[in-house]
């Protein structure tokens, strides 16, 4: 790595660029999703996707919600599937969009992510 190398991953970093996987897992991005989130939707089923993603070189995984189910939930849990069913869903367009544009399919999963607030400005990180 070179001097000048560091200072274009630098300059590219500061100017937020929405390629990078770094800004990109923020809190509150709309692309991402906790995996930990899908225990609302079935209580094993990020214990299910885990197991497919460490021990599976390809896989694939599909997540069904029962109507029925659904309509004896109380409203607050509605609204929390609601919103893991809408990130679901921005995450399956945004890599089909990504597939038109560059000719292959990626998937990201990251772990763990450390965020630091900044001490001068408490709504930075």
């Amino acid at each position: 790595m070179t001097t000048s190398f560091l200072h274009k991953i630098l300059s590219r970093l500061k100017s937020g660029d929405a390629r990078s996987i770094h800004l990109n897992a923020l809190p509150a991005n709309f692309a991402r999703l906790d995996i930990y989130d899908l225990i609302n939707i079935a209580p094993s089923l990020h214990l299910q996707f885990l197991e497919l993603l460490l021990t599976k070189e390809t896989f694939q995984f599909s997540i069904t919600i029962n109507p029925t189910d659904f309509s004896k939930l109380e409203n607050e849990q509605k609204k929390i599937i609601q919103k893991i069913i809408k990130r679901l869903n921005h995450l399956d367009y945004q890599e089909k969009e990504e597939f038109a544009e560059y000719g292959f399919t990626s998937f990201g999963f990251g772990y763990p992510l450390l965020i630091k607030r900044d001490p001068n400005n408490r709504e930075k990180f």
